[in-house]
């Protein structure tokens, strides 16, 4: 079930992202990316669409990974090592992100759901990899 809700979870991140590529400008300005994505735009106009279509395709992966763990669909290469590299990517966004809105003072919608929805695919994937792959006794 961790696996099945964080391979929904990514899913819907992918899905998020492809479906602001209209707006592009107006997310960045949300989420106060927009200055450093005006200078990679600056390099070529493409490239912000690019690195948002990478992005959900690195998010889809993840749910991919996620269903395949939990074998709905057949095995992925590496399965083992891509899920604890799922894990460790979100928990360190998790925890970069917490420091950043500390640090900061940045207690913004965006930026707590960001570092929450990171934490919560981190938790999820940790608690699929030890409930499914680690042995239990019956005491």
């Amino acid at each position: 079930m961790a696996f099945k809700t964080a391979a929904i979870i990514n899913f819907l991140l992918a899905i998020g992202h492809l479906m602001c590529l209209p707006w592009l400008e107006v997310v960045f300005r949300i989420y106060g990316i927009d200055t450093v994505m005006n200078k990679i735009a600056n390099i070529s106009p493409a490239l912000p669409y690019i690195i948002t279509v990478i992005i959900a395709l690195c998010f889809a992966l993840c749910g991919i990974y996620a269903i395949s763990a939990c074998g709905k669909v057949r095995k992925m290469p590496f399965l083992k090592v891509g899920i604890y590299v799922i894990i460790a990517v979100f928990l360190f966004r998790a925890v970069v992100g917490t420091a950043d809105i500390v640090c900061h003072s940045a207690y913004t919608f965006t930026k707590i759901s960001s570092v929450a929805v990171a934490l919560v695919i981190g938790v999820l994937s940790l608690y699929g990899m030890v409930y499914q792959y680690c042995p239990r006794t019956n005491d």
